[in-house]
């Protein structure tokens, strides 16, 4: 009976951490320490009787060995018995009478107790309260009695035949996994969806930039004149890729719109990337036909294809004719590209059908229409912006297009959302903390705020709360594999672990072991998407696609293909998801999905570097950022690095911190030794400034960019760009100057002058 209760124990326990090793702390005979227990199945293929043999094995052979005392153990590994105990007594089991059981029982975090009265087997669940969730204490309670009743009868079965769920628990989880059944209709695309709109509100005003308004009437002329174009002149035909590398501007939306009128599918490219990153995309969709504006042409000057320069070709407001081009709801919307392990980027190839879903969900979800007005922020290279961009014009509300510039200018952008009476806008958490001090009680008309692309933290979900607690907050949860957005909710207090939400329409969300099974409600495993918002996969990687656009192992819950997202969460009890990280080397900065195997490759093919290796940390704030390490000369300056790696990769993928060492550290296995670096102090401090020497801007400024670059010292000469500077600490940077020192200061004053002391002569010259 104790081997059988144990068994079951291991069995339950393996399936909630995805079969990882099991270490168990259980009491010696006589209360005379502690034996501990090293198990887990062999495979899910073992047989169930050999697997009981194995832990009366494994028990037999532990009570051989002397029992040892934690007491004794953490004084002869100078540590304290606390921090001993959090990491050998998360698991405790005990067999017999109650009275040994108790210094288990409060001290491990789940024990069972198994004691055998008469002919049955009484099984008793004690969990931490303080560490796990008291919903936990039945759930596990119940796995593990049908554990020990399905092995006490299942001979030689597999272990693989073990049903850890009941029927109740599978349906009450196929309930939480689908998102609400509402019709589309058929063949419906996303720009039928605004010709529609314009034909019921032509005078409307729908996309503003600057001083330039566009009405509903014009946006859909000049879609189609680019349409038609497109089809005419430069031999795009249904199912092309057309890319688009263009600065933020009215003109941009009408190039993603015309793009679509022609058939095709619109891939928008970034013109501040290097070269090689774009060469890539163009070559990898094929693209034979770029639309650039006159301030991109520059960046396209290596292109070998045909480019159309909107600027030119729009300049009279042509009155173009629809081209009436026949789209179906399967062809291609758009292609866009994100991080890849391989080295190189992968572009996710996106349906009407899917992406119409999407927007359909959210115009009703956010009650959309003709009276909002959007603040378009995120970048047209990624997905937030098709949202961003398209619901509000299907609605037949306006689109406020901000330039690049004020997009990064906090109080720019402050000023424009007064002006214009925004009413929404969809930002990253990153983002958002840099505007919501600004934000508060400022817009009048504003009534919500969206986050997605990265982790909302309980600290910022509580400053809306405080600043802005007439302005709804939304959490919006989804990989650009399936459409941009896949599970969402309202955000209506700060709880330690912000959930994501629940599935949108037509959505389903399946968190699934290692193995393809359904996860129990609380129990960690990976989110796998279907329904009508996957993706047609990756453009021109059948490898890949074939890898992560997986068939579906539950097709009882969801039938067809499913997305492996490599992302880990889990059901709480109320129905909605908690997000809990990631399973591989992917990881999301500022909002940005960035593969870290992408940077190595980039850092390696320097010619100086032997090894190279990434990592993903955080700072003392808990902002992430990127650190890089190389295995490379004295020589070899981070400058260097940082040239190289941004003539490869775009702007966002260059690390933060760059370190040469003579030696990356390995560990036992001869491996980089991730661990070790992660240790690594990556803004050691430099020397003492004479703060006596520095003038009064100076002082300020090196004290603002310590806080802002988490620097231990700032010398007057460094770069802030070199030590770590990005756009949105250029934001931060920019708003503390104008608090503390320089009112009038602009946002292209930092790019100008990026040292304390340019920076410092220039405000001291301007007063």
């Amino acid at each position: 009976m104790e081997t059988l209760g144990l068994a079951a124990f291991v069995l339950v326990l393996s399936r909630y951490n995805g079969g990882e090793p099991l270490v168990i702390a259980s009491p010696a005979a006589g209360d005379k320490g502690l034996i501990f227990l090293a198990s887990s199945p062999d495979s899910d293929n073992q047989q169930a009787d050999a697997f009981v043999e194995c832990i009366r094995a494994e028990l037999d052979e532990s009570r051989r060995h002397q029992p040892c005392r934690l007491e004794d153990v953490a004084a002869g590994l100078a540590l304290t018995t606390s921090e001993l105990e959090k990491a050998l007594l998360q698991l405790g089991f005990a067999f017999g009478p109650a009275e040994p059981v108790a210094s288990v029982r409060e001290r491990a975090g789940v024990v069972l107790h198994v004691e055998p009265r008469g002919h049955d087997l009484h099984v008793e669940v004690t969990v931490n309260a303080a560490a796990y969730s008291p919903a936990l204490l039945p759930q596990l309670a119940a796995h593990i009695a049908r554990a020990a009743e399905w092995l006490a009868d299942a001979g030689s079965e597999p272990l693989n035949r073990f049903q850890l769920l009941s029927a109740d628990e599978e349906r009450e989880i196929a309930r939480h996994s689908n998102g609400p059944t509402v019709p589309l209709g058929m063949g419906l695309t996303l720009h039928g969806l605004i010709a529609a709109q314009a034909t019921r509100t032509p005078g409307a005003t729908a996309v503003m930039h600057g001083e330039v308004e566009v009405s509903y009437a014009s946006l859909n002329a000049q879609a189609s004149h680019l349409a038609t174009m497109l089809r005419r002149d430069f031999g795009v035909t249904p199912g092309a890729c057309v890319g688009v590398m263009m600065e933020r501007s009215e003109k941009t939306v009408v190039a993603l719109y015309g793009v679509m009128k022609a058939g095709a599918a619109y891939v928008p490219i970034n013109p501040r990337h290097p070269w090689e990153t774009i060469r890539y995309m163009l070559e990898n969709a094929g693209i034979s036909v770029l639309i650039v504006d006159s301030e991109s042409i520059a960046s396209a000057s290596s292109f070998a294809g045909q480019l159309l320069v909107i600027d030119i070709e729009l300049r009279d407001s042509p009155e173009g004719v629809d081209p009436a081009i026949p789209v179906s709801d399967e062809d291609l919307a758009y292609v866009i590209y994100t991080s890849g392990s391989t080295g190189r980027p992968k572009g996710v190839a996106v349906q009407h059908r899917a992406i119409v879903n999407t927007v359909l969900w959210r115009n009703d979800f956010y009650g959309i229409g003709p009276s909002d007005v959007n603040l378009q922020i995120p970048s047209f290279a990624f997905d937030s912006s098709v949202v961003d961009i398209f619901c509000v014009l299907v609605a037949g509300g306006r689109l406020i297009i901000p330039d690049e510039e004020m997009r990064l200018d906090a109080r720019r952008l402050l000023e424009l959302s007064i002006e214009r009476g925004v009413t929404s806008c969809i930002v990253t958490p990153s983002y958002y903390k840099l505007l919501v001090g600004e934000l508060a009680g400022a817009v009048p008309s504003l009534r919500c705020v969206t986050l997605a692309g990265e982790s909302a933290t309980p600290e910022l979900v509580a400053a809306h709360l405080e600043k802005l607690a007439g302005v709804a907050l939304f959490n919006e949860y989804g990989p650009t594999e399936n459409a941009v957005c896949s599970t969402a909710c309202r955000l209506e207090t700060a709880v330690a672990t912000v959930p994501i939400g629940r599935p949108i329409w037509n959505v389903a969300v399946l968190i699934l072991d290692a193995a393809g099974r359904l996860a129990p409600i609380g129990v960690p495993g990976e989110i796998f998407l279907g329904g009508a918002g996957v993706a047609r996969g990756y453009l021109n990687q059948e490898t890949l696609t074939a890898e992560r656009f997986v068939p579906s192992p539950v097709p009882a819950l969801c039938d067809g293909t499913l997305y492996k997202t490599g992302d880990r969460a889990c059901w709480a009890q109320d129905g909605s998801l908690e997000f809990l990280g990631r399973l591989d080397n992917q990881v999301k900065i500022r909002g940005i999905r960035i593969e870290l195997d992408e940077v190595e490759q980039a850092l390696r093919l320097h010619p100086d570097v032997r090894h190279a290796a990434v990592l993903c940390k955080e700072d003392a704030q808990g902002a992430k950022y990127l650190a890089g390490y190389v295995e490379g000369p004295a020589e070899l300056t981070r400058p260097q690095l940082r040239e190289h790696v941004g003539m490869q990769l775009p702007y966002y993928m260059i690390p933060d911190a760059l370190v040469v060492m003579p030696q990356l550290p390995l560990n036992l296995n001869g491996k980089i030794d991730r661990t070790a670096l992660g240790r690594l102090d990556d803004f050691s401090t430099r020397g003492e400034v004479d703060l006596a020497s520095l003038s009064p801007a100076q002082a300020i400024l090196i004290g603002v960019w310590a806080d802002v670059l988490r620097r231990g010292q700032i010398a007057l000469d460094d770069n802030f760009f070199a030590m770590g500077g990005n756009s949105l600490r250029v934001m931060e940077v920019t708003s503390r100057i104008r608090s503390e020192l320089a009112p009038g200061i602009e946002l292209l004053d930092i790019y100008t002058y990026p040292t304390v002391r340019e920076l410092a002569d220039r405000l001291e010259q301007v007063g």
